[in-house]
């Protein structure tokens, strides 16, 4: 059914790289999120009032903001479509993450407020009674939003956005909440406990929680997170194939919403390489990435020797030296030889491992310092910590 809906109201629907491709996909799955959640809150608030049920009308009422929500999230894909302009020169893309932060809040607050009044109903000591016409209909409501939440997490990982895959996330735990209800419905056949009053908060606290991990993932996004192994495996893989580079390393990505990504790497090539070489790898290179994988990089050449045999000994020893010396480092990179002063210089850059991150860089660099002077008393020897995490 799903590719019907796609092959009938996306054209070319299969090219989910193309910017509007993307956006007709985002518009299609937040229009069908909308009408479905009008639906089952007209059909719960209706329920709710003849039953005289605070759980099920708060229920309600979170499918209500949960139309919402689509709403937020299609005006969303509408803005975040706009070019890039003077004032925002990587455009719009991260209008998604200001709706689903906007999303997130809405959500808290449906949550709090119903907390309020199933404590209330509670103190009221007003029971719900069980109608199995109305208890089917809880039933079918619940399918349709495991319908919803898999149609959102579909579409969101078919074109990337977190948005959407929140979406999914709020339908997953609606569809649980609901299934609470229903429990609870046919229990208070049984008892004479307010059990409508303690599944409402039962389903206020999932609400809450819900809210809250949205709001950390899209706060994660707006900071600035760091890219997933799967996007730093693939792109170091597609680099290193290409001939004449030997290694990378710092590479830092900067996402301005999905598929707007730019990237910058160091990469190792041989020193004897013309400019005019190594120019045109690493053009070649970056319009690959940018084809591929949709996103912008600019690499920064280290040239290094592997033809003296010279450097490459006192690489080796100097390697073997830290790494058994001084455990806080992972790996030592752009290592070289230079002249300064008519004298000789060992110069290089440390990475720390990540549990060692935040410790003091002046006492491990004065420890390797040591160490390599020790070794070439000839030489003077310059170290510099590498602040990327890649």
């Amino acid at each position: 059914m799903l590719n019907f809906l796609f092959k009938t109201f996306i054209k070319d629907y299969q090219n989910v790289k193309d910017p509007k491709v993307r956006s007709s996909y985002g518009l299609l799955c937040s229009l069908i999120s909308i009408v479905l959640n009008l639906i089952l809150f007209l059909i719960k608030l209706f329920i709710g009032l003849i039953l005289k049920s605070i759980s099920i009308t708060a229920d309600a009422f979170n499918n209500l903001s949960d139309s919402a929500s689509s709403i937020i999230n299609l005006i969303a894909f509408k803005f975040s479509m706009k070019p890039a302009d003077k004032e925002h020169p990587q455009g719009h893309g991260r209008y998604e993450y200001i709706s689903s932060l906007i999303v997130s809040f809405l959500v808290i607050f449906i949550g709090i407020t119903f907390i309020k009044s199933s404590i209330e109903k509670i103190v009221s000591k007003e029971n719900t009674h069980f109608n199995i016409i109305l208890f089917i209909i809880l039933i079918i409501s619940i399918f349709i939003k495991i319908w919803i939440a898999f149609i959102n997490l579909k579409i969101s990982k078919k074109i990337n956005s977190k948005s959407l895959k929140a979406t999914s996330v709020d339908a997953f735990y609606d569809a649980l909440t609901t299934t609470i209800l229903s429990i609870s419905l046919i229990l208070s056949n049984f008892t004479k406990i307010s059990l409508d009053g303690y599944a409402g908060i039962i389903i206020s606290i999932f609400i809450i929680y819900s809210g809250i991990l949205l709001i950390k993932e899209t706060v994660s996004s707006l900071l600035g997170e760091a890219p997933s192994d799967e996007i730093v495996k693939e792109l170091k893989k597609k680099i290193l194939n290409y001939e004449n580079i030997l290694g990378l390393h710092d590479l830092i990505v900067h996402n301005y919403g999905p598929n707007k990504t730019i990237a910058s790497i160091h990469a190792e090539v041989p020193s004897n390489l013309t400019l005019v070489d190594v120019h045109s790898l690493i053009d070649t290179i970056e319009k690959d990435i940018e084809q591929s994988m949709m996103i912008h990089l600019v690499i920064h050449i280290d040239p290094i020797d592997i033809y003296n045999k010279k450097t490459l000994e006192i690489y080796d020893k100097v390697k073997s030296i830290i790494k058994e010396n001084v455990i806080e480092i992972s790996r030592i990179i752009d290592f070289r030889i230079i002249n300064e002063n008519g004298r000789d210089t060992i110069l290089f850059e440390i990475k720390l491992k990540k549990e060692f991150y935040n410790k003091i860089d002046f006492d491990i660099i004065d420890k390797c310092k040591r160490l390599v002077l020790n070794e070439y008393k000839d030489f003077d020897c310059k170290i510099f910590k590498n602040n990327t995490f890649n």
